[in-house]
């Protein structure tokens, strides 16, 4: 009895712990700063309808959102790169990640890629898109 105890206890502690925090429509996040270029993520956000409420105080949030940008500009030619990272506040583990990069459409391009990511990631699909628009 004490063994079949000790087994179905093991069996919902390694359940419980082995759960990936998951992004619920409503849920609160704040984007962290990046030079200016938060305020193209939350727009991306805003036009692509993620699900979530972006905060302005870090203390209400229930998720952190860091996104990075990386631009190269060399003769005329541009290429621009983002991550996407979301974290629960709660536990400081990593939820979300994605990536995006294009030629032509530059930083707002990118942050809507990624926030088109972090929308079909919420509603459980699978996306492999190419990096250029539709």
């Amino acid at each position: 009895m004490k063994r079949a105890f000790a087994f179905v206890l093991l069996t919902f502690s390694v359940i419980a712990l082995g759960q990936v925090p998951s992004i619920s429509n409503g849920d609160t996040v704040y984007i962290e700063p990046m030079n200016g270029n938060e305020t193209y993520l939350a727009a991306a956000m805003m036009k692509e309808k993620v699900p979530l409420v972006v905060v302005a105080d870090k203390e209400n949030a229930n998720f952190i959102i860091r996104f990075n940008v990386k631009q190269i500009v060399y003769d005329g030619w541009s290429a621009t790169s983002a991550t996407i990272t979301v974290i629960d506040l709660r536990t400081s583990q990593i939820v979300f990640t994605g990536s995006a990069s294009t030629n032509r459409l530059g930083i707002k391009g990118t942050a809507e890629q990624c926030a088109e990511q972090l929308k079909d990631f919420m509603k459980g699909r699978k996306t492999h898109r190419l990096p250029w628009p539709k």
